[in-house]
């Protein structure tokens, strides 16, 4: 085995794809938010490392190989060579360490809700609901750098209905950023206490909504549900009732847009 600190250039990457055949099916989301970390300047060295066997197959790597190449950039990275055949099993084991793990280590209260409303706050700005899938560590840190009172909103959406706490954070700070600071507390309110603020109000349709589909366990589409808690959001901000789960394919919130997430 030989290990050495190796600047790989695009023609390099080429070259040691050549031989990817030992692989899963590349990601191209993955790939996506390499090359974009590589263009923007945020390419760590973080000691992760590009294996390659004995014959010169790759073991572990094509989805930086690849950033490398689409971004035709070169990229400093640990390059170990002449590895066994024997040892792909032992690869990429361990647990995979998560956005909520790098905020807890950074000592950012309710970490895990943060973590999550950053998901949602930027599939807000882009009208789709798994948009956080697809953003790296380091512009998601630009967010939060941007708008560390999201922190704030998860301590005053703690605890205020199961299993979407992390949703009503982000709507609840994108109402405030937005200038509707009252209004986003009585929407929160509403889900807490469940008392109405006006008729047919819109956030205690969709809490009973919830609440009636969590009693029948009728496991309602994830993507609905954020869909219609969203649209409940906006009736309520402008005090327009709410009779049916009937939701557009809008998930944003007027004045929130991709200008506004910071990276």
């Amino acid at each position: 085995m030989q290990i050495e600190l190796a600047t790989i250039t695009p023609h390099m990457a080429k070259t040691i794809m050549l031989k990817n055949n030992y692989n899963r099916k590349i990601k191209q989301y993955q790939v996506d938010c390499l090359t974009r970390d590589i263009l923007a300047g945020n390419w760590k060295e973080n000691g992760d490392a590009i294996r390659v066997m004995k014959d010169g197959t790759l073991l572990d790597g094509q989805h930086r190989l690849m950033a490398c190449i689409t971004a035709n950039m070169p990229i400093k990275s640990i390059l170990v060579t002449d590895l066994n055949d024997d040892v792909m099993p032992t690869i990429d084991s361990g647990v995979k360490r998560t956005y909520n793990d790098h905020l807890h280590l950074r000592g950012i209260s309710y970490s895990n809700q943060v973590a999550s409303a950053i998901g949602h706050v930027i599939g807000m700005a882009y009208n789709l609901p798994s948009r956080h899938k697809i953003t790296t560590f380091a512009e998601k840190n630009s967010l939060f750098d941007a708008h560390p009172k999201l922190v704030e909103s998860a301590a005053f959406c703690h605890q205020s209905f199961p299993k979407i706490q992390s949703l009503l954070t982000a709507i609840h700070y994108v109402g405030t950023y937005t200038g509707n600071n009252e209004a986003a507390n009585d929407y929160i309110n509403v889900w807490k206490n469940g008392e109405k603020t006006y008729a047919n109000d819109a956030a205690k349709f969709a809490r009973e909504y919830l609440i009636k589909s969590y009693s029948v366990n009728n496991g309602l589409n994830a993507i609905f549900k954020t869909r219609l808690i969203v649209q409940s959001w906006n009736k309520f901000l402008l005090n327009e009732p709410m009779f049916q789960a009937r939701v557009p394919d809008v998930y944003g919130i007027k004045g929130w847009n991709i200008k506004s997430l910071g990276f």
